[in-house]
């Protein structure tokens, strides 16, 4: 029986070594091209990966948008990564999952506040009442409800 062939690794050593060596760069055309050649297609996928090993999907933008924010999110991370704290995989791999859970429980919450907000307009209007807010003379805001065919003024 033939042994089979290991995958592509798309996070290798020398990744690891372009992200040190593009940490103590300070020619940015230098930095541009080691991130261009080594680290960009790393980021890419590994951010892929960890929206669909997590299922972070409750997202109200396309799944490229998510992507590139979580690639984003990795270069503003670049710098804090320094040689000898452990492998650069394990640390973009845990900070990405991070930012992909506090923005998937944020988006998750805006969803169900939006689900909720419909549900109690449409009992609203279901029951017949309907709230106005006008802008007096004065500037003071007034809230008038109207219930049953008559408006009552409620500040």
């Amino acid at each position: 029986m033939a042994r089979r062939k290991k995958g592509k690794r798309y996070f290798t050593k020398i990744t690891e070594m372009a992200i040190i060596a593009y940490n103590q760069c300070e020619d940015d055309r230098l930095r541009n091209k080691i991130y261009n050649r080594f680290i960009h297609k790393a980021f890419d996928k590994l951010a892929e990966n960890a929206i669909h090993t997590w299922k972070t999907y409750y997202f109200d933008v396309p799944y490229e948008d998510v992507k590139a924010s979580v690639v984003a999110f990795l270069n503003e991370k670049i710098h804090k990564f320094t040689k000898g704290k452990g492998k650069a995989f394990s640390y973009f791999t845990v900070i990405a999952r991070n930012y992909l859970f506090n923005e998937n429980n944020a988006n998750y919450a805006r969803m169900k506040a939006k689900e909720e907000y419909l549900r109690n307009e449409q009992n609203a209007l279901e029951s017949g009442v309907v709230a106005v807010a006008t802008e007096n003379a004065l500037g003071k805001w007034i809230i008038s409800r109207y219930h049953n065919g008559e408006y009552r003024e409620a500040t």
